[in-house]
């Protein structure tokens, strides 16, 4: 009947029947997610957990700095300041890349991004809750923040080139 309509299925799903007690059939069909349907999302729900543990961080930085053994007031306060809005221009650049959509369909780019940013929500949150001397601010900026933002750099860049090149 389908085909005759000009319909065809070409996609395969497994199905269970449930039978009532009347006898009536209902077929349940079980659907396969592809990986971008947890894939970006998550990147999504990351990077912002992300975010707002950094943003948390900047607002307990000067807690932090008291806390820590080697406190040279403005020195370190400025140092701290200066990673993060550092990290704040990285989410920047990942959030452009995420939402003009140069990298959200590239599998490992987004597992990437998702890997980097669980592990610096993880780590900030550290940095917030056991008063971390602001080193590890510095830490963890440099080993996933940066280098989600220098992979959106190299596509958004490679995206430009090849766009130059057809021109």
């Amino acid at each position: 009947l389908l085909s005759a309509a000009g319909v065809t299925r070409t996609e395969v799903y497994p199905s269970i029947i449930l039978v009532n007690s009347s006898g009536q059939r209902t077929q349940l069909i079980i659907t396969m997610h592809k990986r971008d349907d947890y894939l970006i999302p998550g990147r999504f729900l990351l990077t912002f957990g992300n975010l707002l543990a950094v943003t948390t961080a900047h607002n307990s930085i000067i807690r932090n700095l008291h806390e820590s053994a080697s406190y040279s007031d403005d020195y370190d306060k400025d140092d701290a300041i200066v990673i993060v809005n550092l990290s704040y221009f990285c989410f920047a650049v990942d959030l452009v890349g995420l939402f003009c959509g140069s990298s959200i369909f590239l599998a490992k780019v987004n597992t990437f991004h998702i890997i980097l940013h669980f592990l610096g929500g993880l780590w900030t949150s550290w940095f917030v809750v056991y008063t971390w001397p602001y080193q590890h601010i510095v830490a963890t900026f440099l080993l996933t923040n940066l280098p989600t933002a220098v992979a959106e750099l190299i596509i958004l860049a490679a995206i430009l080139y090849r766009s130059q090149d057809k021109q």
